[in-house]
């Protein structure tokens, strides 16, 4: 054992020197496992734990060990499915499959030509390249749902679960089944036009009369990290910073003064310092927002009118405050909600609005932050301590999880004896 454990740690000073020596670590039936693979696996499995493989080498090596496991594992699920002729993955299946992962990236690097950038590769040599493993992907995961679909738990082995877990349970928390609209009320338009006016100020002394924005940074930036070096923020990569700031950073040109650009965190003015690839250089001032005055007044007055309009019919309201999620966007929470945990409502004060509210009955309008709200509430439940009646759907699924591990584990054992493995020491 010792041997093995040097023999590891002498493999592992090649990777701290990115010198990785690549050969294969083990084959099952005709695959065979690359070790640079599964090193690869295993440092960002380590890193997610907080796992220094080099401080905590034993750890490490568990988790190596785990992650060559596990890639055997699959490799004799795949050579199962491969053999069973009553699966079928579809060239459908897979298109959508890979359309829905290049669209994923695309989001993520902002275009198709920055993804072709940062892969060094057309989208096509990657759509070729990503084919056969989305399709073994698939083909895996309906070859274990045929393995497990008939998997069932008893009451007896409930029972057993619950038995061996009731001295740990928590209690159930109080939950919430409600609808809510919320409005967001407007700024009032003297008091922005006032900030206005000193942002596009402070933007024609840099611009056109030649001041430094470094200095006016200092002034007016109430960001006091970046402030004190003259606003700079750095470079910034895409998706690293507020949408709307990157938005407009991106696609300014270098040595431009842009804004105000309205973000949560207020009005900015940028100075679109320098462009590196996929990274901006960046300085900006923030000027706060807080002491503009809104108008909650008309966001109020549209809530009593929808009160009045769905009095008696709880399902318009359900239709319409779905329809106003759509309508002012994302961070709106104007919607549906069914059986929400007390600690998960969102925002945290619709609470104390719930608590108070019998079910079936609506609240009045009222105001939080920078919103009016109105609240239907269907039902609500009191913390309770979890019995194995009511949570039997929670019991019955761990029971059935812990079967199917099992399951799973026997299954493996046969296909060592079925299938040809073998591992390689470095």
């Amino acid at each position: 054992m010792m041997l093995l454990v040097c023999s590891f740690l002498i493999s592992l000073s090649f990777v701290f020197n990115q010198q990785i020596v690549d050969g294969v670590l083990a084959v099952v039936g005709d695959k065979a496992i690359l070790r640079s693979d599964v090193i690869n696996q295993a440092q960002i499995i380590a890193k997610e734990r907080g796992i220094d493989p080099q401080k905590t080498p034993l750890s490490f090596e568990s988790v190596f060990q785990q992650t060559l496991e596990e890639n055997i594992d699959r490799l004799l699920v795949l050579n199962a499915a491969e053999k069973d002729t009553n699966i079928i993955v579809s060239y459908e299946e897979v298109n959508s499959a890979l359309n829905d992962r290049i669209d994923y990236f695309v989001s993520l690097f902002g275009s198709k030509e920055e993804l072709e950038k940062e892969f060094g590769a057309p989208i096509d040599v990657l759509r070729s390249e990503q084919w056969d493993s989305i399709k073994e992907e698939i083909l895996i995961e309906k070859f274990k749902y045929s393995l497990f679909s008939s998997v069932s738990v008893s009451k007896k082995e409930v029972e057993v679960v619950f038995d061996k877990l009731k001295g740990s349970l928590s209690a159930v928390p109080a939950f919430y089944s409600y609808s809510v609209s919320e409005i967001p009320s407007k700024e009032k338009k003297s008091s922005l036009d006032s900030l206005s006016f000193l942002i596009e100020s402070i933007k024609d002394s840099v611009v056109a009369l030649g001041f430094s924005f470094e200095e006016m940074a200092k002034k007016h930036s109430i960001d006091s990290g970046s402030a004190k070096y003259g606003g700079d923020l750095g470079f910034i990569k895409r998706g690293s910073f507020l949408p709307e700031f990157e938005k407009v950073a991106f696609s300014s040109k270098e040595g431009s003064v842009v804004g105000p650009v309205k973000t949560r965190l207020g009005l900015h003015l940028i100075f679109v310092v320098k462009k590196a690839g996929l990274k901006t250089q960046v300085k900006h001032i923030l000027f706060s927002t807080k002491n503009i005055k809104r108008d909650f007044e008309e966001a109020n007055k549209k809530q009593t009118n929808l009160l009045s309009l769905c009095l008696n019919d709880p399902g318009l309201f359900d239709s319409l405050v779905v329809d106003q999620s759509f309508l002012f966007g994302k961070n709106n929470i104007s919607g549906v909600y069914s059986q929400v945990s007390e600690k998960d409502v969102f925002p945290a004060e619709l609470v104390s609005v719930l608590k108070e509210l019998k079910p079936f009955s609506f609240s009045s309008p009222f105001i939080l932050k920078n919103s009016s709200y109105l609240v239907f509430l269907y039902e609500k439940e009191k913390e309770k301590k979890q019995t194995l009646y009511n949570s039997w759907l929670d019991f019955e699924n761990i029971a059935k999880n812990e079967k199917i591990i099992k399951v799973f584990k026997e299954w493996i054992k046969e296909q060592y004896k079925e299938t040809y493995v073998e591992t390689f020491n470095f």
